[in-house]
């Protein structure tokens, strides 16, 4: 049941992607590329390395989903299904919860799943670190020989082994990332709340003087909620903004070797003259992969009204079938990475450089294989007509 959910969800996905898209390209073209180009590729280099990536997400991702979702699902659905017996029974006027035979929440329940999102933070910052340089290495090596590689059961292993000497760098970045983007979050709330306060100062005060009481509430809320509406808007891509320019760091690890330091220098540095570029891609990517992905999930919270034995099922169905979903967002940056350096470094050529050199280099061993070959001949003496021999 847990895969034909997860089925309809990737096709699904599939259907929206293709309709918005030009999905009939069957090799990656390298060249400069657009938003909808790096969307386009980036279904193209999932698509043809769906096996590799699946047994990724088997080994790594998709166990602790699995536990996690069971656990948290039981006692979210148990807390959700007692706050909604709480709005209903005031609503109604009848308190059942004073139902000697009402199944109160568990009080260890908030306790729980608490320590479950703790314990979801270490994850995130261990193995799906490892879990998404891997998927890097499977994506950036498909871009760049323009073909797929078959991995086996035993390379995903070894590369999932080879993916753990990153870890260190990669946590490091990722605390530095976090750093940065709780620095512009604070920095952008200071200056929204002072632009917030300024402008309703003003405006409360220049529309006390004229009308009518009533009049002057009403024009007051409406002017306060479109202030309020702008000023957020304006903090999301503010923050958005800072955060598309360190969002390479990781992928500067991973294909450049760099440093922690040097990979958010080096992604600031990509980044700068491609910056709406990028945050667009970003923007569009991040609506696009995230509430798609947590579509069904958000769908299954609706059924705590109904059972919540169905919502637990539903909630852990989704989580599973989201999680074949989850390499979309390393291959979708490490497209977007690709295509950032090509418009900004001519990537493409050193690319092309690599195939030539390595054809010529397959030539040449097709040749000294072939010379071994024929020098291995057996010397051979045939007869002539007229009784001599000639020699092969």
């Amino acid at each position: 049941m847990l895969c034909i959910i997860a089925s309809i969800n990737l096709e699904f996905f599939y259907i929206i992607i293709k309709v918005g898209f030009n999905m009939n390209r069957k090799t990656f073209e390298q060249k400069s590329m657009g938003i909808g180009d790096v969307l386009d590729y980036t279904i193209e280099v999932f698509r043809s390395n769906f096996k590799s990536l699946s047994m990724l997400v088997l080994i790594l991702y998709l166990p602790w989903t699995l536990l996690y979702s069971l656990i948290v699902g039981r006692f979210t659905g148990e807390q959700i299904s007692y706050l909604t017996d709480y709005f209903m029974s005031a609503i109604s006027g009848e308190d059942i919860l004073l139902n000697s035979n009402y199944p109160y929440a568990n009080p260890l329940s908030g306790i729980i799943v608490q320590l479950m999102s703790l314990l979801q933070y270490g994850y995130k910052i261990t193995i799906e670190l490892v879990f998404n340089v891997a998927v890097v290495k499977i994506s950036y090596d498909y871009i760049k020989k323009g073909r797929k590689a078959e991995y086996s059961f035993k390379e995903i292993i070894k590369l999932i082994k080879s993916s753990f000497r990153y870890l260190p760098r990669m946590m490091g970045n990722a605390v530095l990332f976090v750093l940065i983007f709780y620095a512009a979050y604070i920095v952008a709330v200071i200056i929204i709340a002072i632009v917030i306060v300024t402008l309703s100062v003003t405006v409360i005060g220049s529309i006390a003087s004229t009308g009518s009481m009533m009049e002057n509430t009403i024009m007051t809320v409406i002017i306060l909620v479109i202030i309020g509406v702008v000023v957020l808007l304006a903090l999301f891509i503010l923050i958005a903004y800072v955060m598309s320019r360190f969002i390479l760091g990781a992928h500067t690890i991973v294909i450049e070797e760099r440093s922690v330091a040097d990979s958010l220098k080096r992604s600031f540095e990509l980044t700068k003259g491609n910056k709406l570029h990028v945050l667009m891609a970003c923007l569009f990517g991040v609506i696009l992969f995230m509430v798609l992905g947590s579509l069904f999930s958000t769908l299954s919270y609706l059924t705590v009204a109904i059972n919540e034995k169905l919502f637990v099922f539903l909630y852990t169905a989704s989580q599973v079938a989201s999680a074949f979903l989850i390499p979309l967002i390393m291959v979708f940056l490490t497209v977007l990475y690709v295509s950032v350096r090509i418009k900004k470094e001519g990537l493409d050529l050193e690319f092309k450089v690599n195939k030539l050199l390595e054809q010529q280099s397959l030539e040449q061993q097709s040749k000294v294989n072939f010379n071994v070959q024929d020098e291995s001949k057996p010397y051979v003496e045939f007869s002539s007509i007229n009784g001599e021999t000639d020699d092969v």
